[in-house]
């Protein structure tokens, strides 16, 4: 089985998966696409930008990330369900950044990491075994809906 996945920078990949974080922002609309959706964590991320990221989700979720040495990065951590395209806000507001689309997103689930190499564009990961068998609830539970 093949899923679109979606590079985000760390922390705010780890903030998807571990600290409710259910919007992720992006220049343009992204409606093409709805559903399960992977989380691949980008190998760039500065120190400097990632602590004070890091400020920000602890500020908004009452949990730190990992500290910049520990993150993991550039593969996947796991896969949320993407279930709509918010239009950009005036000013920012929780997790939404003022001027960006919205990506909503819920049902976060954490993955064992698997290195691969990201993409700025959504690209294609074909599960391994393991990838589905705790994806299947996921799965199982978006086709319902989506019936």
């Amino acid at each position: 089985m093949i899923l679109k996945a979606l590079s985000v920078r760390a922390p705010w990949s780890w903030a998807l998966i571990h600290a409710k974080k259910d919007f992720e922002n992006r220049p343009r609309p992204w409606r093409s696409h709805t559903g399960p959706l992977l989380i691949h964590a980008s190998g760039t991320a500065s120190r400097a930008d990632y602590e004070a990221a890091c400020d920000t989700i602890e500020a908004l979720s009452g949990r730190r990330p990992p500290a910049f040495a520990l993150v993991v990065r550039g593969g996947i951590v796991g896969a949320v369900l993407l279930t709509g395209c918010a239009e950009p806000l005036e000013q920012d507001d929780g997790w939404r950044c003022a001027g960006e689309y919205g990506l909503r997103v819920e049902s976060p689930i954490a993955l064992p990491f698997r290195p691969i190499k990201g993409s700025l564009a959504p690209f294609p990961v074909r599960l391994t075994r393991r990838e589905r068998e705790l994806l299947t609830p996921m799965l199982r539970a978006w086709e319902a809906r989506a019936a």
